[in-house]
């Protein structure tokens, strides 16, 4: 993570850029980026079944080296995944609504994300081809 604050990003993007954009304007462009990734990983097959950690995060760590000494509890984990789904204006499966690509102005995006057994099938041949 970079070592500045948000004021010093725009002050940075500013200078760099010779823009006038704000704060609130640069949060913006990265929840967008966020949600149009999300997008795209949903076309290809990546849902709500693929956010998780792994097992082993929520056993005992070794030398109870952890910061609370306490393993992750699994439930939580599942709730802050909901947390971010819903703060991020992604329905209950992870994919971005109609609503949030509508408020970011690219509402085609809604259909364009939608699997196909095209995007199904390719996915799928590259998990039997290796």
């Amino acid at each position: 993570f970079l070592p500045y604050s948000p004021s010093q990003l725009v002050q940075l993007v500013n200078g760099a850029t010779g823009w006038n954009t704000t704060e609130e304007e640069l949060l913006e462009v990265g929840e967008l980026s966020d949600t149009l990734a999300r997008a795209v990983n949903y076309r290809e097959g990546y849902s709500g079944d693929h956010d998780h950690l792994h097992k082993r995060i929520h056993g005992r760590f070794r030398n109870d080296a952890s910061s609370t000494g306490k393993p992750m509890d699994p439930e939580e984990t599942a709730g802050a995944i909901k947390w971010v789904y819903e703060r991020s204006g992604w329905d209950g499966d992870g994919a971005p609504t109609k609503d949030i690509l509508d408020k970011f102005g690219v509402s085609w995006v809604y259909e364009a994300m939608q699997p196909t057994p095209e995007t199904i099938e390719s996915k799928r041949e590259m998990v039997t081809a290796g």
